[in-house]
């Protein structure tokens, strides 16, 4: 089993996380120049094993698509996976005078845990339930 989604911010710790790279490093310059943040670019030297939880916030509804219970705030659905390894995959950016132009694909794959019964070996999914409306 594999998770993926793209990661859309463009910060040094996202690049850091992506692409398995090195914690950030802080420049310290004297004034007027601005202080500067470094990190190299390099391919990893090992995936470290994670845990992975993805959470989708969104109205009650019922097939159809319309909404259920109108007056309850949205819900969370949470997609939480046990043990990940990162799966390496192309990842671009387009350097243009506008500025960045980045996408960063982020895949992991997910393993089983055989301590754990069959049905939640990968991980599980968790929903709330909107309460009843009280009269």
């Amino acid at each position: 089993m594999s998770v993926g989604t793209q990661l859309a911010e463009a910060s040094l710790e996202t690049f850091a996380l992506a692409w398995e790279l090195p914690d950030a490093v802080d420049v310290a310059k004297t004034a007027p120049q601005l202080a500067e943040r470094h990190m190299g670019l390099g391919a990893p030297t090992s995936y470290p094993e994670r845990r992975m939880c993805v959470l989708f916030q969104f109205p009650p509804v019922v097939s159809g698509g319309t909404v259920a219970i109108p007056e309850y705030d949205e819900i969370i659905r949470a997609w939480v996976f046990r043990r990940c390894l990162h799966a390496a995959q192309e990842s671009g950016f387009t350097l243009q005078n506008t500025g960045e132009q980045v996408s960063l694909p982020w895949r992991l794959n997910c393993m089983a845990d055989g301590s754990l019964p069959v049905g939640e070996q990968f991980g599980e999914m968790f929903e709330q339930v909107p309460a009843e409306p009280t009269p």
